[in-house]
């Protein structure tokens, strides 16, 4: 997905603040595999988001809604932080 595709994903999740993301192991982005290591079982200081140096733009509501359910992935995390 390029960054303009990201965004429009993004905006419509914004949207439509119903949408629940049920699968814990998907990007709520880009519903693809987020690779998150804490849900696959291994420690949060294995998961790729602690080396990442930027600050994705997410809507803090949209953030708050997600905190505990499902994490983006690394590809939507860097075009967001872009």
């Amino acid at each position: 997905m390029t960054k303009k595709e990201v965004v429009q994903v993004y905006r419509h999740l914004e949207s439509d603040k119903k949408q629940q993301v049920a699968e814990p192991l998907t990007c709520p982005i880009c519903l693809k595999e987020n690779k998150c290591a804490v849900t696959a079982g291994l420690s949060i200081e294995s998961c790729w988001c602690l080396t990442q140096s930027g600050k994705a733009k997410i809507d803090p509501e949209l953030l708050a809604g997600l905190s505990g359910k499902a994490c983006i992935c690394q590809s939507c995390y860097q075009k967001l932080t872009q």
